[in-house]
């Protein structure tokens, strides 16, 4: 688990970093404290919201052509991996199976961005990717 939380947060967490910039790969960094704002809805702090939304981010930014310090296939394991733990704890994905849960508690718990923060990000296969998660794993929201 330690090492799922560490990879999202390696990934996308500058500490001290004053204002959201994107590298010279076009790569977002921003602060930790920014990180959770961007994937937490607004009044909550969900601290699995952050790993997930940055993984979905890395293999988004891999598949774009972007050098990142970690391959495809380390993500994609790394997903796996997250999986497996979401499973052992008796989650499921949408079609009953454990390949996907990370989409399906992401979808049910965290935020989806807003256009303005895909553009911050600057990956088309990042929007395309949360906009299919956001679809397929619809849900009412309680405004009680």
């Amino acid at each position: 688990m330690k090492k799922l939380v560490l990879l999202g947060l390696l990934a996308f967490s500058a500490l001290g970093i004053a204002e959201p910039y994107r590298d010279e790969r076009g790569v977002l960094f921003m602060s930790e404290e920014e990180w959770v704002k961007f994937y937490n809805k607004e009044g909550q702090d969900v601290p699995v919201c952050l790993p997930i939304g940055s993984m979905i981010m890395e293999e988004s930014y891999i598949k774009d052509g972007k050098k990142m310090p970690h391959t495809l296939t380390e993500v994609q394991n790394a997903i796996k991996q997250f999986n497996e733990m979401l499973g052992e704890t008796g989650l499921r994905d949408i079609n009953g199976g454990k390949d996907k849960i990370h989409e399906f508690y992401y979808a049910a718990v965290c935020k989806q961005p807003t256009q303005k923060q895909y553009d911050l990000v600057g990956s088309p296969t990042f929007k395309k990717e949360m906009d299919r998660i956001f679809e397929t794993h619809k849900f009412e929201e309680d405004n009680n």
